[in-house]
């Protein structure tokens, strides 16, 4: 992602100790990370960390969509 003539990047990893869940981080180019959206497994929810950094609204609504699309839940099939 590109905005006001800095690039962004995004990493998808997991947590399982202490958190467990997954989380999309962005990260700006001089490799400090932005923000994170949080995908809790147990309790279902997602958070949204900037860390105190002031982040553009464009860039929190296009990582929030990029979570929606990459993190669970998926839809698990009935028994």
């Amino acid at each position: 992602m590109r905005l006001n003539n800095r690039d962004y990047t995004v990493e998808i990893g997991s947590d399982v100790n202490p958190r467990d869940g997954m989380m999309i981080e962005l990260w700006d180019d001089a490799q400090t990370q932005v923000m994170e959206v949080y995908y809790d497994d147990p309790s279902g929810r997602f958070t949204v960390n900037t860390f105190g950094n002031d982040v553009d609204l464009q860039l929190v609504d296009w990582l929030i969509a990029e979570a929606r699309l990459r993190l669970p839940p998926k839809s698990k099939p009935e028994a």
